[in-house]
Order: C-alpha cells, then structure tokens, then sequence
C-alpha cells in the first residue's frame, strides 16, 4: 500500500505536527494555509474532463516524473486543458486548431437561454498547409498522425505535442508547445516548430476567429424537460458577437486584434496577439485578413528539406470590466511581452508554477494514483487566480 505525505506550503500553529502525524496514518491527510481559499468560476466550467483525462492518460516514460500526463493517441478524448484562474483553454488532440477557451466571470445572458459562461473568440486558431492540403483532423482520422505524444507537464502548466504529419509523398514534423502563464494572467503563448522533410512550398496561418453560435434551447422558459435530451444538449457555453477585428503588417512579424461581447451584455473582451517568424524565412510572404471572419495573417515561405522553421503566437487579453480602454490596454500588453522573447516568458511562467508546487501531496508505491493526486491539484491550482489562497 502506498504511503501518503504531505509537503505544506505554509505552516500555521500546529501544521507541522499534523503533517507528520498524518505521514505515520494517524490523522487524515490536510494542510492549513493562512490564506483564504478560493476558486475561480473557471474551473467549474473546465474540471469535468481533467479527472476522466488523467485516468486515460497513458503512463510517461520511465526518465519522466509523475508530474506528466502523457498520451500517445491523437483520437483520444477528453482532451486536456490548462489555465491561471482567469483564462482556460482546451488543447487539441493536434496542439493547434480552434478550441474552447474561457475567461473567469465572462458570462452572457441570451434571450430565452440560462445565463451561461460564454467562451471567447479561438486564440489559437493555427494552420499548416503543406503545400497539398491543410492540416486538420481529418489526418488523424486517416492515421497520417505518427508517431504521436502529448504531455502536459504539470510543474509547469505547459503542454508539448510532437508528431510526424504524412501526407502521401510529404512528411513534416510538427511541435506545439502552449502555455496559460501563471506569471502573467493576461497571457497566453503558442510555439510551432516545422521541420519538413521535402522541398517546397509551405503556408502556415495564425488568427482569432469566432466561435460558432450554439444551438439553444429555452431553458429559461421551458416548463419541463425533454427525457430525450443528452447532457451536451444542455451544457454548452454561451456565446460572443464580434464587433471589431484588425490586422496589420510589421516587421518581423504581424499584429492581430478583435472585440467581442457576450450575447446579452454589453462587456467589451479584446484580444491581441503578436505573431512572430525567422527573419530569414526563405522567400516569405506575408499576407493579413481584417475583413470578415477572421483576424489572421497566412505566412508563405519555400522550405527547405529538414531545416526547422519556429513561429510564435502571442496573446493578451483584457477587458472593459477593469479597463474601459480595453483593446489598447490588451496591445501594451502584447507588444510589452513580444519584447521581452519566448525564452524569458516560458521561464516565469514555470518558476510561478513551481512556487505553486509548494505544496505537494507525495504517495509513495504507487505511481498511478500519484499522477491522479497530482492531476488533481493541478486542475485546482489552474482554476484558482492569484490573490486567492490556491492561487
């Protein structure tokens, strides 16, 4: 049988002696904390998939820690998600590719509908054309993901997906990496690397883009329930109008921004996101989309066989709720972290986290419910903002 023990983050009164009783089995494991504990609304909309995620995931390799959650089934599900109490995303099976992603408190209230936490307009809507055809899910449908290994990290809240794409004659490695950061609450950060193994032309594309509208049903009006209705028919998130989207050129890269409400409300969420590539991009061109659906710039370049090609995708977020000039504010932000570069932002983002792991549960001969215990506290501390105990 395991042994449990537990590593308190900060220790009041009588702390100590409890953790050590409770390492002998004599009291039930607990740890005390002097400050008040709290979770974000965040985490009750996201945590449904994390305990049925770290159960299916498959153990890491011998060398790693049971801080990893990994798989290596690209048509696994639920997927993971990650977040810093204020905003949560849920990370495709492909590491890129729209998906559900939530900001604390951001609610709307639709005619006819329950007040429901709305999610945002995709900020890691990635594309990679490999001069055939575009990647989607579809490659993961016909086996052309291989081999295939997803790992969220847990110390430091990043997720790493690394596969081989095949596409008849082509085959080009792709690696995502994507962080929440728990250093900066307001962003988020996407890292693709390219390595293609042919000669030819190649397109990637970076956006923000709406969410499609959900079906609905009358919850506030309806005077009982259908017994025919399925849970999804009933939970689903809410939705966002776009009122605004931008895109421009600079150099080394290019500038994207959107606004958005909640159906019903009159809050303002911006987002804006800096896009980064080589200088030395073979033959690039770049070419930006404000008009429509969505925001988004496509970068064309010739690649070369077995040369790799980094892409960074930069977002910040803020809204009118604590900033009345909120698309400005989210741009100060953005461009404030493009300068500081993805190395540094990666490293606060996980010294934060690992301030987190401070506290720590340790069950000792048995490695399977370790990493259950931990995925655990990790889906408690990504739903939990700064300024409350967990966070």
């Amino acid at each position: 049988m395991g042994c449990t023990r537990l590593i308190p983050r900060r220790v009041g009164g009588d702390g100590a002696l409890m953790s050590s009783r409770a390492e002998r089995g004599i009291l039930p494991v607990r740890f005390r904390n002097r400050r008040r504990r709290s979770l974000a609304p965040l985490g009750l909309t996201l945590a449904g998939t994390c305990y049925a995620w770290a159960l299916s995931a498959v153990p890491a390799a011998a060398q790693d820690s049971s801080f990893l959650l990994a798989t290596d089934d690209p048509a696994r599900s639920p997927s993971p998600f990650i977040g810093n109490g204020r905003i949560g995303v849920v990370i495709p099976p492909l590491g890129i590719g729209s998906s559900n992603s939530f900001i604390a408190g951001l609610y709307e209230n639709a005619p006819t509908d329950v007040p429901r936490i709305a999610v945002t307009p995709a900020w890691n809507a990635v594309g990679v054309f490999d001069g055939e055809r575009w990647l989607d899910s579809s490659a993961v449908l016909a086996g052309a993901v291989r081999p295939y290994r997803q790992v969220l990290d847990m110390r430091s809240g990043t997720v790493r997906t690394g596969y081989d794409w095949i596409n008849g004659k082509r085959r080009t490695t792709v690696r995502v990496e994507t962080f929440v950061s728990r250093s900066d609450s307001q962003l988020a950060a996407i890292r693709l690397e390219l390595t293609p193994h042919f000669t030819g032309p190649m397109r990637v594309r970076f956006a923000l883009e709406a969410r499609p509208p959900p079906r609905r049903l009358p919850l506030a009006t309806l005077e009982r329930a259908d017994p025919a209705w399925r849970p999804a028919d009933v939970w689903y998130p809410g939705h966002m109008v776009v009122r605004s989207r931008a895109a421009t050129r600079v150099p080394g890269g290019a500038r994207l921004s959107l606004t958005a409400t909640p159906q019903g409300r009159t809050l303002v969420l911006a987002q804006a996101a800096a896009v980064g590539w080589p200088a030395d991009l073979p033959r690039a061109a770049a070419h930006t989309r404000d008009a429509g659906d969505p925001a988004g710039v496509e970068i064309a370049f010739d690649a070369a066989a077995g040369r790799t090609y980094a892409f960074t995708h930069l977002v910040s977020f803020a809204t009118s709720a604590t900033d009345s000039r909120a698309p400005a504010r989210a741009s100060r932000e953005v461009e404030a972290s493009r300068s500081r570069g993805w190395d540094a932002l990666a490293a606060d983002n996980a010294l934060a986290w690992r301030r987190r792991w401070d506290t720590d549960i340790e069950i000792h001969g048995d490695p399977a419910l370790q990493r259950v215990v931990r995925s655990m506290l990790f889906y408690l501390l990504a739903s939990a903002a700064d300024g409350t105990e967990l966070g």
